[in-house]
């Protein structure tokens, strides 16, 4: 069995198929009429974790008990910029002076008061 080409067949495979389909998850069409520095932060940010996480980290874990520390490091270092980048304030157009539920009213389910609504010039069928 050959492996050589397997940790680039594996790159490939993340950047080209997996990260694309977890990126279209997100409503990305709509934050990028709105907040594309968002996206364009976001999409960087995914594929630095990866190539980070795969080219340093993952080699370091298994070396000397210093680079083991480096690679900890750098795995809480990601975690936290990753938890920086959630805090990113977008700005929502609002749909009004009035929030949602206050919009909102609610249906009567029964009608008691004896009336129909042939009675009041409406064709209900």
């Amino acid at each position: 069995m050959n492996n050589k080409y397997l940790p680039l067949g594996i790159d490939l495979f993340f950047c080209l198929i997996l990260l694309p389909a977890m990126i279209t998850l997100l409503p990305v069409e709509r934050w990028l009429e709105n907040n594309s520095t968002f996206v364009v932060l976001l999409v960087g940010w995914l594929y630095t974790v990866y190539f980070l996480t795969r080219k340093a980290c993952v080699p370091m874990l298994f070396r000397s008990r210093r680079q083991l520390i480096i690679a900890l490091c750098l795995l809480v270092g990601t975690v936290l910029v990753t938890w920086l980048v959630t805090q990113y304030q977008m700005e929502f157009p609002f749909r009004g002076d009035h929030p949602r539920s206050e919009r909102i009213r609610r249906v009567p389910t029964s009608r008691k008061s004896g009336y129909t609504s042939r009675e009041h010039g409406s064709s209900i069928s």
